[in-house]
């Protein structure tokens, strides 16, 4: 009996190793691909952002090269959302304020428009 515990002993044991070499390589073979991975999601990271920076350069560019067009575009979703929105209860007499001060001060400005205009008598 003790031959057979033996040999049982020596076949677990290089059993044990076969599964510690190929489980070796197994790991070996999956860190070598994790680097790969790593690598090309690192390429693609850093393409993406050179792309996005690229676009964000290229709307800044346009933005500074026709100003009043944004302006204008926002003016007019300004005047969409503030269409669809509710009004409030005490919006009529906040916004009438605003409104009169806005007024005065557009009156101001075309007054002061019109005397520069004027031709010197």
């Amino acid at each position: 009996m003790s031959e057979r515990l033996r040999k049982a002993g020596h076949a677990s044991r290089r059993a044990l190793e076969q599964a510690k070499t190929q489980s070796g390589h197994m790991l070996g073979r999956a860190l070598d691909k994790s680097a790969d991975i790593t690598d090309a999601a690192g390429t693609k990271s850093r393409a993406l952002v050179g792309r996005a920076s690229d676009g964000g350069k290229q709307a800044l560019s346009h933005i500074e090269e026709h100003p009043l067009r944004y302006i204008a575009t926002g003016v007019v979703l300004g005047l969409v959302v503030g269409a669809l929105l509710p009004k409030f209860r005490n919006e009529d007499k906040l916004v009438s304020k605003v409104g009169q001060i806005f007024s005065d001060s557009v009156q101001k400005i075309a007054d002061a428009a019109a005397d520069a205009l004027k031709p010197d008598e």
